[in-house]
């Protein structure tokens, strides 16, 4: 895989990542309460089979969240979103900026991933994470080596 192919590869990710994001922001945002947002994906399946074990388990480890984190977490997956979509949208026009833009947010997407993993450990959270220290490196190498536009 050459340079061009790995940026594209990388756009295309992370552009995808933050509108899956943004849409699960203002889900959240929408909802306010967990249970109904888990309803409102699963309720479907839910009719076929009321022992749907994703479900199941989805609810059993969710309490009762306050409003003011599921509001905090909302804004902050909104606001994550933009500017990784944003980063994004700016590398596929090889901006060095953006580059080292891009790092500084997928650290902070990292921290924030570790932090739910030591919690509860999903492998899509430790994929993701390790996703995200591929592109890092990537980009820290494209950096490195001058590749990219000022």
């Amino acid at each position: 895989m050459d340079f061009k192919d790995g940026l594209y590869l990388t756009v295309a990710y992370k552009f995808t990542a933050g509108l899956i994001r943004l849409i699960l922001g203002f889900l959240v945002l929408y909802f306010r309460d967990l249970h109904k947002l888990l309803f409102f994906i699963f309720g479907r399946e839910l009719l076929h089979d009321p022992e749907d074990f994703l479900f199941n388990i989805l609810t059993s480890h969710i309490k009762e969240v306050p409003r003011e984190f599921l509001l905090f977490f909302a804004i902050f997956l909104i606001s994550y979103s933009v500017i990784e979509i944003y980063f994004a949208v700016e590398l596929a026009y090889r901006k060095r900026w953006a580059a080292i833009g891009m790092v500084v947010i997928l650290a902070i997407g990292v921290l924030f991933d570790l932090f739910f993993v030591s919690r509860i450990l999903v492998l899509s959270r430790v994929i993701g994470i390790i996703f995200d220290l591929i592109i890092a490196a990537f980009l820290i190498d494209m950096l490195a080596k001058h590749r990219l536009c000022v």
